[in-house]
């Protein structure tokens, strides 16, 4: 229950962080990256694991009539285990993480946790093989299911080359498509046999001794055991719907997450007709009522995660709180409410007290808990519906309706309601915490003695049984899956071009994993219109072949990031990093000022190219000995170091100071150059004892209708679609489908629905459109999303601009402010790589004494009266004449006399409110002694002409309309 309280506060708070942003202390361990896994390991691992240890030595005691075989094993396994926990939480505020889902503890801790695990499962083992009871119960088959299959699926998923066993950063085995099948293998299966499995090993136990009731039905229980155990393992593909993981797999697991409502569906029945009888203790009994209330999410929550397999519901759900809502579900309905309900029955028991402390404050934590778990759960599933809606929905003339940032300003009032389902929760979890401590101090316990009746012969023998028939149950799936993807070639596309991570770029990429960016961005364009109409070509398999492990993501709370290098300035990336809200107002991302003033370590990355080297990257000798030299060049141009980074990585490597500040080495010189280089590494997409009975109940025949319609269901989905590897190949099913094909032919017809009034805008000219309202009309609606997605980043929502960035609502335009020219601009961009680009430098007259020292201060006080007069006014006398004399001698020439500037050079009006940079005495400074030069990339390759054309009249039309 610590543990439960711990990862509850750290949940709410991380829920707060998206409301309010700022909470963070400017420090990285408090940051929402870093936080969300403090959260998720502290209630998986910290509250569940310790909650289905503890039951699990209870229940086998007491189903097996046996004691433990010594108790330094089991004081072993508590300790290690929540020693354990302690290295993840404390590592992840450290920033060490895997960045695996449900796996982020680095190689130390996974270690330690096998060690403790066989110790774990060496006393269940010889307990069983102690027991005086010939039968093996069926709750001990889900704990030894959940035992075994996790210890499987954590060794797999976590094997990893370290960078040195004085290191705490490792590597992952697996890269890119290997690696991301590999992990929701994991995912899926940690919630399968953690959340799942032990849990129904708790229910099937404690929710009849409770009740008082026998088991319903004894062959139920059998349908869901080995069902759970052989379906699951082949489910967790249906994370990957329309990624770049070969469609069989995708259709292999949709199917067999299908499959999973039979067995689920069983349990959740088999829990609910065992309370047939015993409804009027329900209603007395709120720790029952704990139980009932857990059943009955067991079976929403599987039925719903069956549901949202089905790839054209994932296509919906997937990257959206629709997700989160669902896990929720699962995590406070199901899992806590049967833990709570398990700890408020075990701890009389084992105290030998007759009832609670206080049976009031268990009904109290009861409806907290209840209303907590509804409020979070609607608030979440509201919230990812409309997301998904958002961001796939057209506007009539066939454009995208809504840019990312309208879907996050629609997510406020769902985040605000979540934050309060989540704080409701954890005020139960504190009830409870106060409950259960009461009860054990005013409670005596006392030891019960083994008894002494003979242990059958046969005993070991079943027992062994068990552990290899879970054993091989559980695994064919995962072979059949995971191993075609190791051998079969086009698993993996070609692509010559494609090459390593620079060290400095590797850097980044550490920093990246290191403060939980995985958590809000997603690296993985999928194959639906929508996604490639906002973020470009779909995501390949060969863009992350280097990538141990891969960040595809599960999660947008803020955009994909797949092909964004390039799209912004190194600048903007500063700025944002800094201060995200100072680019974009609406932003929930944390801001990351700490990284500019922290110096980037280089003295391991020898060692850090070395492991990668060992997990497949192919990094030569030479790439090793001057890795260090390497990532201090590519951030230094005008240093020796430089020339080297473009010959042993290419000369297209981005070579530049990407913090702003030449000579000095930081992590946002290399977080920075990891983001620009993201998109561009390649060009290529049942019987009676202690009180508990199971009886052999017929299973009605509804219940037997529904599972073999679901049956049949998945095997004619098998037939129909792609789903079964041969050889190198795979079945392509009789309808053929492919979902590269299936784009290709949506994005034709969606580019037919829009030739109309496309040919239209793209012929005529710009007076033509704006006199004729419906091609207006649809300009606003097409302009609004592609300024969303594309330029509010720098210009804001409003298109007010921030520092840095100018206000496009005002009539200050640069080069022009008619729609060709802004179209112009957007095309080649400002000081970019294009080689029209228009240039804008102000020399750094003051830093270069162009202006003598003296003159600078009487330049920024006439400057000043050229837009405010009243800011001057505490200018000494004759000061702002001698700035007049100055500035006819020296910036006249590209501002002109009378400071109105020159749109040709791209000088701008100093007689307006308008300032980029800021209108204030000390920013007019900074600007005349440092000079400016301001950058705009060019969206020439990023944006289609008529993109452009409509994007320009759109920001026309804003300026005159002045919205």
């Amino acid at each position: 229950m610590v543990w439960a309280v711990f990862g509850l506060f750290v949940g709410d708070w991380v829920a707060w962080l998206l409301v309010k942003p700022e909470l963070t202390f400017d420090a990285g361990w408090s940051s929402f990256g870093r936080l969300r896994p403090v959260h998720t390991t502290s209630v998986i691992f910290g509250f569940g694991g310790n909650a289905l240890i503890a039951t699990s030595l209870y229940v086998l005691q007491r189903t097996s009539r046996a004691r433990l075989p010594d108790q330094l094993s089991s004081w072993f396994v508590l300790l290690g285990y929540n020693l354990f926990c302690v290295l993840a939480v404390t590592g992840y505020m450290m920033g060490i993480t895997q960045s695996k889902e449900y796996a982020e503890p680095e190689w130390y801790a996974d270690i330690w946790l096998v060690i403790v695990w066989v110790i774990y499962f060496g006393i269940y083992l010889r307990t069983l093989a102690r027991r005086k009871e010939p039968h093996i119960y069926v709750a001990n088959w889900y704990y030894m299911a959940f035992i075994l299959v996790v210890a499987i699926l954590h060794i797999v998923n976590n094997l990893a080359v370290p960078v040195s066993f004085g290191h705490a950063k490792s590597y992952s085995l697996f890269a890119g498509v290997q690696d991301a099948m590999t992990e929701w293998w994991y995912g899926h299966n940690a919630v399968a046999f953690f959340l799942t499995a032990g849990f129904l090993g708790m229910m099937y136990y404690y929710l009849p001794v409770r009740a008082g009731r026998p088991i319903f039905s004894y062959r139920l229980s059998i349908i869901s055991f080995w069902g759970i155990t052989f379906f699951y393992m082949w489910a967790g593909s249906h994370h990957l719907h329309y990624t770049a993981l070969p469609q069989w797999v995708q259709t292999l697991g949709m199917t067999f997450s299908l499959m999973l409502l039979i067995p689920s569906w069983a349990s959740a029945a088999n829990a609910l007709l065992t309370l047939n009888g015993a409804w009027d203790k329900v209603r007395d009994d709120a720790t029952l009522r704990f139980m009932m209330v857990a059943a009955v999410f067991y079976g929403l929550t599987t039925f719903e995660g069956s549901f949202l397999a089905i790839r054209s519901v994932n296509s919906l759900s997937h990257y959206t709180d629709w997700t989160v809502g669902h896990v929720h579900a699962g995590a406070l309905g199901w899992v806590a409410m049967i833990s709570f309900g398990a700890i408020y029955a075990s701890v009389p028991w084992l105290w030998k007290s007759k009832t609670m402390y206080s049976p009031r404050l268990v009904e109290v934590h009861f409806w907290l808990a209840v209303a907590g778990t509804i409020v979070y759960v609607f608030a979440m599933w509201n919230s990812g519906i409309i997301q998904g809606l958002m961001w796939r929905t057209y506007n009539e003339s066939g454009t995208l309706a809504y840019s990312f940032v309208d879907s996050l300003v629609a997510m406020r009032p769902y985040y605000i309601a979540r934050a309060i389902g989540g704080l409701l929760f954890l005020i139960g979890a504190v009830v409870g915490c106060y409950n259960i401590w009461m009860t054990i101090k005013t409670a005596a316990s006392s030891v019960e003695p083994e008894t002494t009746a003979d242990r059958p012969a046969i005993a070991a023998r079943k027992a062994i049984g068990l552990v290899l028939g879970i054993v091989i149950v559980s695994s064919i799936g995962g072979l059949v899956e995971i191993a075609p993807l190791f051998t079969i070639h086009q698993t993996v596309e070609n692509a010559p071009d494609m090459r390593v991570y620079t060290p400095l770029e590797l850097s980044g990429r550490n920093i990246y994993i290191r403060e939980g960016c995985y958590a809000c961005h997603s690296q993985m364009i999928r194959t639906l219109r929508d996604e490639v109409e906002r973020y470009g070509p779909y995501s390949l398999a060969v863009e992350s072949k280097y990538d141990h492990p891969m960040l595809w993501g599960s999660k947008r709370t803020g955009p994909d990031l797949a092909r964004i290098g390039g799209k912004y300035s190194d600048e903007w990336h500063v700025a944002h990093l800094n201060n995200p809200r100072d680019v974009m107002s609406v932003s929930v991302m944390p801001a990351y000022a700490w990284l500019s003033r922290t110096a980037l370590r280089t003295d391991d990355m020898g060692l850090q190219l070395k492991a990668q080297r060992a997990v497949g990257v192919p990094y030569t000798d030479d790439m090793i000995a001057n890795a260090a030299a390497d990532t201090y060049g590519q951030a230094a141009p005008d240093t020796p170091f430089a020339e080297g980074v473009t010959k042993r990585y290419g000369a297209a490597t981005n070579v530049r100071a990407f913090d702003g500040k030449p000579g000095d080495l930081t992590e946002m010189d290399a977080l920075v150059a990891y983001l620009q280089i993201l998109g561009r590494l390649t060009d290529a997409a049942y019987k009676p004892w202690n009180g508990i009975k199971e009886l052999n109940t017929p299973v009605p025949r509804p219940v037997y209708f529904f599972l073999v319609l679901t049956a049949l269901f998945s095997l004619g989905y098998w037939v129909l679609m792609p789903a079964w590897p041969i050889g190198v190949t795979y079945t392509k099913g009789l309808l053929g489908l492919d979902d590269r094909q299936n784009l290709q032919d949506t994005l034709k017809q969606a580019a037919l629905g829009r030739d109309q009034w496309a040919k239209k805008i793209e012929t005529d000219s710009y007076a033509t459109i704006q006199a004729d309202p419906r091609l207006m009309n649809i300009v606003r609606q097409s302009g609004r999303t592609l300024f969303g997605d594309n330029c509010a980043a720098c210009h804001g929502f409003n298109a007010k601009g921030g520092p840095g960035f100018p206000d496009l609502t005002t009539s200050s335009w640069l080069w022009g402010g008619d729609p060709a020219a802004i179209a112009e601009t957007i095309r080649v961009g400002i000081n970019s790589t294009h080689p029209d680009t228009r240039v804008s430098q102000m020399p750094a007259f003051g830093h270069d004494q162009m202006i003598p020292s003296a003159d600078v201060d009487n330049v920024v006080a006439y400057v000043q009266t050229l837009s405010a007069p009243s800011t001057a006014k505490d200018a000494k006398p004759g000061q702002i004449e001698a700035g007049k004399t100055v500035f006819a001698a020296t910036c006249a020439a590209c501002h002109g006399d009378d400071g109105k500037g020159k749109t040709d050079l791209g000088a701008p009006n100093l007689t307006d409110k308008s300032w980029i940079y800021g209108g204030d005495r000390q920013s007019i400074l900074n600007t005349v002694w440092s000079g400016r030069q301001g950058r705009m990339p060019t969206w020439e390759s990023r944006l289609t002409p008529l993109d452009r054309k409509i994007l320009a009249l759109y920001l026309f039309d804003q300026r005159a309309t002045g919205q």
